[in-house]
Parts: structure tokens; sequence; C-alpha cells
């Protein structure tokens, strides 16, 4: 009976082995390997796995693969909070995020209570590898 399990989190202590038609799915960022399905001799059977699980803790196993069992690893999904409505403008917020390959960018755009057109300005905040940046579009 094929069986799935979605790691996101927790320390595991020992080898990893996935067997039996079963489908292990690592979620979590920094990974040695890239996101992807890994299959029995892929370049994942028999390695160590390094990276972060979603919750923050460090992974460094060694993963074995059957050859009937999938290994797949994959980015945690970005949570876009709805528009909120600021209680003392009543104007509403949306945030977005661009997923680019460049930086992880944030935009944070006030429209009026009145109208849907936009407010004076776009909030941009960026990551790059120093950091985040904060930046105003107008």
């Amino acid at each position: 009976m094929p069986r799935t399990i979605t790691v996101s989190g927790g320390t595991i202590g020992d080898d990893i082995y996935a067997e039996d038609n079963s489908t292990l799915t690592f979620i979590g960022s920094g990974f040695n390997f890239a996101y992807g399905d890994y299959i029995y001799g892929g370049p994942l059977d028999g390695q160590t796995l390094t990276g972060l699980l979603a919750d923050g803790t460090a992974i460094n196993n060694q993963v074995w693969i059957a050859n009937s069992a999938t290994v797949t690893l994959a980015a945690p999904v970005a949570v876009v909070p709805e528009p909120a409505i600021d209680k003392q403008t009543g104007n509403r917020h949306r945030v977005t995020f661009d997923d680019g390959a460049a930086s992880n960018l944030l935009s944070v755009t006030s429209r009026s209570a009145v109208s849907d057109r936009p407010a004076v300005s776009t909030r941009r905040i960026a990551r790059d590898g120093s950091g985040w940046t904060f930046g105003q579009d107008g």
C-alpha cells in the first residue's frame, strides 16, 4: 500500500529510508540538491541531504531510496495575507510577493477607502544577500 509522508520540521536522528511505493516529501530551503523528485539510483539516492526544513530545523542525513519509492524536495509556500483595513484611516492595504529568481520582493499598496485607485505610494521591500532594503515607488 503506497504511503505519503510530508516532513516540514523536527529533528531526524538517523538515515532516511524511502521504501515500498512510498512518497517522502521534504519542505524547506537551502537544500544541497535541487527541488524536485528523486528516485532509486538517482543523484540523491545514497547521498547526504543538507538544508533547512520549513520550521528552520537543519537537516543533515543520508537518504536511501528503494526502487519503488520517491523522495521530493519542495519549497515552502509563501502565505499572502488578505487585504487589511487600517482602522484609523479606513484605507485598504494589499501585500503582494514577486518570487523572481533575482530577489524576493514584497510590495505594499495602500488604496483609498472611497475609491479603488492607488494612494500616493507603493512601498517596495526587497531582500538580497545582505538583508532587506526599503524603497518607495512613488
